[in-house]
């Protein structure tokens, strides 16, 4: 199964590299597409998100319009939200593809 990791975020042009590479190596096993959306596309973070595989959308500020545009443009049935944390910039998925099929199947629950 395929899915959509969305990362909304605001001025963080100065963490997104390391959150990024993070990101992208704990997704390395599983199939999916990372879309970082930008509520202050002024602030410079999606100019620097250097992976060409990542999807960069411009958003109006605030977490639900971030989110929504995000949802809008993923291309997976399930997805998951990042938000990159200053002092927390590791990303850990959940340790199995198992949880994504019960996860799906179950209406967004896991058990």
């Amino acid at each position: 199964m395929r899915i959509s990791v969305i990362v909304p975020v605001y001025n963080e042009a100065e963490i997104i590299r390391p959150f990024i590479a993070g990101l992208m190596k704990t997704a390395a096993g599983y199939d999916h597409e990372v879309i970082v959306v930008d509520g202050a596309p002024g602030g410079g973070t999606l100019k620097r998100v250097e992976e060409p595989e990542v999807i960069k959308i411009a958003a109006l500020r605030g977490r639900g319009n971030q989110m929504n545009e995000g949802r809008r443009r993923q291309r997976e049935k399930s997805f998951f939200s990042f938000t990159p944390i200053r002092p927390f910039l590791t990303t850990r998925f959940p340790p199995s593809r198992t949880h994504w099929r019960r996860r799906n199947s179950s209406g967004g629950r896991s058990n």
